[in-house]
């Protein structure tokens, strides 16, 4: 990619902005796959990395789902090298000023781990993430309104599991 002095700071800037918007983003989704934060930044890095050597032209109108899927493809290649993936449950959906939210959401997540990792993945990608059906179709490859069902299959899954707790409790 040969590019002028104007269209290197165009590019700069442009690489400034996704960073700066996704990088948190992409940090969270990738830790909840590998359940490591330190592997989790590393692999953000290297999607950063690969960014920056992409025409930005043909990369800037689908910026999320390029990114989405590079950091899902790495951390998948990660797990297969390690061979290690764990259940354990992510704290920082913790709330301190509620105990009890923290406690839905502890049992929540916990449940999710007994999910599929399509399940999962679409969870994260739709609750945490905030994406459309849309960008998640993109980025796990299959149709909006396959995102759908697998969204509704979860929280179903979800629902009766959680359910089940609660009518045990009372």
């Amino acid at each position: 990619m040969v590019i002028g002095t104007g269209e290197y700071v165009k590019h700069i800037d442009w690489f400034k902005q996704v960073f700066l918007e996704y990088e948190g983003t992409l940090i969270r989704y990738t830790k909840k796959i590998v359940w490591d934060e330190d592997i989790s930044k590393d692999i953000v890095q290297d999607c950063f990395t690969k960014l920056w050597g992409q025409d930005m032209e043909k990369v800037k109108d689908k910026i999320p789902p390029w990114l989405y899927i590079v950091c899902k493809n790495q951390a998948i290649d990660h797990l297969r090298k390690s061979r290690r993936m764990t259940t354990e449950v992510d704290d920082s959906f913790q709330v301190d000023a509620n105990q009890e939210s923290a406690f839905v959401k502890t049992e929540i997540l916990r449940e999710m781990t007994k999910l599929s990792s399509r399940h999962q993945e679409v969870l994260v990608l739709k609750f945490q993430e905030g994406m459309s059906y849309k960008e998640i179709s993109q980025v796990m490859k299959v149709t909006e309104s396959h995102v759908g069902l697998l969204v509704h299959e979860g929280i179903k899954v979800l629902r009766a599991k959680l359910g089940g707790q609660n009518e045990q409790k009372n």
